[in-house]
């Protein structure tokens, strides 16, 4: 008799690799399960674990690289002598784009490459971004979008988006054609995550969510990237 697809599909399959999780990552997700937000880990060291630094002395040396950035970058804002939160974070924002962030790449999630060569996307932008002023003090979440997140900060009282992929991108669009224009330069499609949604219907088209959403899209790119290179195992893990 002819094996059923059922059958077929069993005989075709592969051992799963195992997912077992080193004691960081185990850390970062009992740092969650409690009551939903990072108390053991800091943001930035949480962005670390979830872009492979997933060893104690891996954290310990790429923890002194993002320490090394944000001096340069306090640095920076020192010089300009900001007065107020919206100061300090507009001064981080620019010393990042001046002096740390070179070249978009739309798959570049990791912070740790971003931390080596200064390459970044929408998500490893605004993890160190939110990270900083997160370090200062100053509450900070993400914007969700079907295919782009940026930052969206709460400074002298009152909330201000951050495009952090932008080099102009701090509080950046006062009308549709001004983002629509932004999106094009990032080869993101108007049709589905146009100003319409953004600006026009802001309430209702965008979905805030927590820092802890925008570490779970480095998994999600870092498995799709492993993928597309047809390294399953990678990717499964």
């Amino acid at each position: 008799s002819q094996p059923s697809i059922l059958e077929l599909e069993r005989s075709a399959a592969r051992p799963l690799p195992s997912s077992d999780l080193t004691p960081l990552e185990q850390t970062l997700v009992d740092d969650f399960r409690d009551n939903g937000r990072l108390d053991r880990l800091t943001l930035a060291q949480a962005s670390l674990v979830v872009s492979g630094a997933t060893g104690r002395e891996s954290l310990r040396v790429w923890q002194a690289r993002y320490e090394e950035l944000r001096r340069l970058v306090a640095a920076q804002v020192a010089q300009k002598r900001p007065s107020t939160e919206e100061g300090h974070a507009r001064a981080a924002f620019q010393a990042l784009h001046d002096r740390v962030f070179t070249d978009y790449s739309e798959t570049q999630s990791s912070v740790l490459t971003l931390l080596e060569d200064g390459t970044y996307n929408c998500v490893s932008a605004t993890l160190v971004f939110n990270s900083l002023l997160e370090d200062l003090g100053i509450r900070t979440a993400a914007v969700e979008l079907p295919t782009h997140t940026f930052s969206v900060i709460w400074v002298d009282g009152k909330r201000v988006e951050v495009e952090t992929t932008h080099s102009v991108g701090f509080e950046p669009f006062r009308n549709e054609a001004e983002y629509q224009a932004f999106l094009r330069t990032r080869g993101l499609r108007v049709g589905v995550q146009g100003a319409e949604s953004v600006l026009v219907k802001r309430d209702a088209g965008q979905r805030i969510v927590p820092n802890r959403v925008l570490l779970s899209y480095v998994y999600t790119n870092r498995a799709t990237v492993a993928a597309d290179d047809d390294e399953m195992v990678e990717a499964w893990r």
